[in-house]
């Protein structure tokens, strides 16, 4: 597994069929409305990476 950071685990999307801008909205998304984001907010640091693919 690589990382941004060493105690960062990643959340790394690949979205078909949009440009990045809306890939990287699409990924904040998500990550705002988890359930498992919500679970780890506040205790584990998350770095979100989308890529349009």
């Amino acid at each position: 597994m690589t990382t941004a950071s060493s105690d960062r685990p990643p959340c790394c999307l690949e979205l078909g069929g949009v440009d990045q801008e809306t890939a990287a909205e699409l990924g904040a998304a998500a990550h705002r409305i988890c359930p498992y984001s919500k679970a780890a907010r506040g205790n584990i640091p998350v770095t979100v990476t989308a890529v349009a693919g």
